[in-house]
């Protein structure tokens, strides 16, 4: 199954112009409390200063005055020396700002940079994934799937439409010059997006989100600094979830074959680096997650190097999606003659 994932684009085009700022990862608390070990990075410095702030309550628009009955009484306590203020040394002076110490977040938040919206993940996200059995590529727990040398040996052929003759270095030209202009994430994935696919008869949307699966751990989806790898992960385990629940309505399935059928691509326009990773279960006896996801990348190309390394990149981008198609059409039947049996 191949699980696509662009990004959205900002609503104020104005923005563009302006120099990218990173914006810091933002979760519940709950997801800090969570976490089997706290990383060092700035997101966990934001969130440390947020719960540490100094609570700034607004000062009332409808004060109190002491009556005549609590004036004695107002007397006798500052006669005993009044409020221990130890408290309260050093505190700072009332701010016009109210210093806001609450999470307003549930689920996710997005937040919007100088030039997109994106959703990404930090260091912190990774460790959640981790402890949700949800390994990232090169991690030291990470396993390869067993069929990686058959989906790696599925991408070496050469596409006829990426032939010398068919895509020549002009071509491969203009897709550089389409490239470097490109002013936001979301438009070099419609600048450049039917170039790298080519037009084969696979169905596909940009842009259009699932909106109706349960998420993949207690968080749900959430913001931070770009890792397209991390992203990578994460949206190739929805895949890769969905075809194990598809391979389980088929008794014939051997469910723990530790194979991948899941394929994710990223794409980086800066840098114009290619990458294809493949993403398996694992089912284990663990009865709180009985399912341990695994993804590895299988091909990393840098497009800008030259018009060859190009149409061998894109040749195994194409040849990926079509071998996943392959797969999940085959599942798909095979669930549909159960379902109908």
């Amino acid at each position: 199954m191949e699980s696509q994932h662009s990004v959205p684009q900002a609503a104020d085009a104005n923005k563009r112009s302006e120099p990218n700022k990173k914006r810091l990862f933002e979760a519940p608390p709950s997801f800090w409390d969570n976490l089997s070990q706290q990383v060092l990075s700035p997101s966990t410095l934001h969130e440390f200063d947020r719960r540490t702030a100094p609570r700034v309550h607004p000062i009332s628009s409808n004060p109190t005055f002491p009556t005549d009955d609590s004036l004695p009484l107002i007397k006798r306590f500052c006669r005993q020396g009044g409020p221990n203020l130890a408290e309260i040394v050093g505190y700072p002076g009332p701010s016009a700002t109210p210093i806001n110490t609450s999470c307003h977040l549930e689920n996710s938040k997005v937040i919007e940079s100088e030039n997109f919206s994106i959703m990404a993940y930090t260091v912190a996200f990774e460790r959640h994934l981790i402890d949700h059995y949800i390994y990232p590529p090169r991690h030291q727990q990470t396993q390869k799937p067993a069929n990686l040398a058959v989906i790696q040996a599925s991408l070496r052929p050469r596409r006829p439409s990426l032939d010398q003759a068919r895509f020549s270095d002009d071509d491969y030209s203009e897709f550089l010059n389409k490239n470097g202009r490109t002013m936001s994430k979301s438009s070099s994935l419609n600048l450049v997006f039917s170039t790298l696919i080519g037009e084969a008869d696979i169905p596909h949307v940009q842009n259009i989100p699932f909106q109706n699966l349960a998420h993949l751990t207690d968080a749900g989806p959430l913001t931070g600094v770009l890792c397209l790898r991390r992203a990578a992960c994460y949206y190739g385990v929805f895949a890769a979830r969905a075809i194990y629940q598809l391979r389980a309505r088929i008794p014939a399935q051997v469910l723990n074959d530790k194979k991948a059928y899941a394929v994710t691509a990223s794409y980086d326009p800066e840098s114009t680096l290619l990458t294809l990773y493949v993403t398996h279960t694992v089912l284990t006896d663990n009865p709180a997650y009985p399912l341990h996801y695994h993804t590895v990348a299988c091909g990393t190309w840098l497009l800008e190097q030259d018009a060859e390394t190009f149409r061998t990149a894109i040749s195994a981008l194409r040849n990926a999606r079509e071998w996943a198609g392959d797969r999940r059409d085959e599942l798909i039947d095979l669930a549909n003659a159960q379902a109908t049996a």
